[in-house]
C-alpha cells in the first residue's frame, strides 16, 4: 500500500531566509558588490535562489535559498492543516 510521507527535512531551506535592510547593505558594501557579482556570474546559481538585486518593501532585500514560487508552494504545504500545521504547531514524528 504506497504511504504518502511528507519530511520536516523539506523546510530546511525555510531556515536560511534573511531580510536585508537597506542601513545593513550599506554597511556591509562590500558584501553587496561581491553577491550582485556571484549572481551575475553564475547564473544557474541565479535560477534557484531569490531575487536578491530586486529591491522589495521600503528598499528590503531578500537573501534565500527559495524562489518565489518554491518558497509559496513549501509554505502552502506547511501552513496546511491537513499537511503540516496542527492546532499546536508543526506536526512532527520522531
Amino acid at each position: 500500500v504506497p504511504l504518502k510521507v511528507r519530511s520536516m527535512v523539506g523546510l530546511i531551506p525555510l531556515f536560511a531566509v534573511e531580510v536585508l535592510e537597506p542601513s545593513i547593505l550599506e554597511k556591509l558594501p562590500t558584501f553587496a558588490a561581491r553577491t550582485e557579482q556571484l549572481l551575475a556570474k553564475r547564473k544557474d546559481l541565479a535560477d534557484l535562489v531569490s531575487h536578491f538585486t530586486v529591491p522589495g518593501h521600503g528598499e528590503r532585500r531578500l537573501l534565500s535559498l527559495l524562489r518565489g514560487q518554491r518558497m509559496k508552494c513549501l509554505l502552502k504545504r506547511m501552513l496546511d492543516p491537513k499537511e503540516f500545521l496542527s492546532e499546536y504547531g508543526i506536526r512532527a514524528l520522531s
